[in-house]
């Protein structure tokens, strides 16, 4: 079995001990079309050849998509590059995520789209797929390590590239019907104040490039200045949005998941009404895809797989 997370930044990966990530950076490869040989990060699919993971960030072309279509579409060569990486091309049960505003009315689509696909000439596909909403991962992962308590009433917030996705956790149960998404307010937002930042010293970068920027701090080895300042206000950002949406909830705890969360955890405005409840789950950029694999498990042990 293993666990993917297809994110609008990164793709994380859980396959028994080993959990990694890789960029969800995909270009077409234009050149040869020798498809007989293997090599990770370049495959055929539906006709065309394309660079995928890491390996497409040296395109200077390239930006990450923010749009659910072209995850879904492209969800076949996300997937496979991580059972390559992870080496266990064989494996037939997956259990992936989609965005809670999009679950409902995309889940048979990818679960569809998984079931059945071929890479460089090859049939592979899951007798199993298992979809989740993005955040509920998170959730069972932090119910793993700190089981709540039957009265307590938790905010989830994943914070991820594109969206910032928000629900209510009664006791341990949580349901994605009562998320509410936050579109375009992720992590995309400082990515286009670092992009503006270097555009005004005439240096141009494409999204995925910012991304990176954002975790090192440098560009080409030089430190960005006002790093530290667009993160801030990323994180203002965030607490403003959550604290406005949910104002007049009791909440026991507010906990916070996801890249965003990693991000901002050491930029958070101390006086702000949330800070007292805010608590993390541990290295919330693969939380949610070790709450998959958890999820995955027991359904495997459920049905005797």
């Amino acid at each position: 079995m293993i666990a993917v997370e297809v994110g609008f930044s990164s793709v994380k990966v859980k396959h028994g001990n080993y959990v990694f990530s890789f960029a969800s950076a995909i270009v077409e490869e234009i050149g040869s079309m020798s498809f007989g040989k293997f090599t990770p990060g370049v495959y055929e699919f539906e006709r065309r050849r394309f660079l995928v993971g890491d390996r497409a960030l040296v395109r200077p072309d390239q930006n990450y998509k923010l749009e659910l279509d072209w995850l879904i579409e492209k969800a076949p060569l996300f997937v496979f590059h991580a059972l390559a990486l992870a080496r266990c091309e064989n494996e037939d049960t997956i259990v992936v995520g989609l965005p809670p505003e999009y679950f409902f009315g995309n889940m048979d689509r990818l679960r569809q789209r998984l079931s059945s696909f071929a890479i460089n000439g090859k049939q592979y596909g899951f007798k199993r797929v298992y979809v989740m909403a993005q955040g509920v991962g998170s959730f069972y992962d932090y119910c793993n390590m700190f089981p709540p308590k039957e009265s307590d009433n938790s905010l989830l917030v994943d914070i991820g590239a594109n969206t910032i996705n928000a629900m209510i956790a009664f006791g341990d149960e949580v349901s994605p019907e009562e998320s509410i998404q936050f579109t375009r307010s992720g992590a995309c937002i400082a990515a286009k104040e670092v992009i503006a930042t270097l555009r005004s010293k005439d240096i141009t970068i494409s999204q995925s490039q910012a991304h990176i920027i954002l975790k090192s701090g440098t560009h080409n080895g030089e430190p960005i200045d006002n790093i530290a300042a667009i993160i801030s206000n990323f994180a203002q950002h965030t607490l403003d949005l959550i604290y406005n949406e949910y104002a007049n909830h009791t909440l026991t705890r507010i906990i916070l998941t996801g890249g965003g969360a990693d991000l901002i955890k050491n930029h958070l405005p101390e006086s702000h009404q949330l800070i007292r409840k805010l608590c993390y789950v541990n290295d919330p950029v693969y939380s949610n895809v070790r709450g998959y694999y958890l999820v995955g498990l027991s359904r495997v042990v459920e049905h005797n797989l």
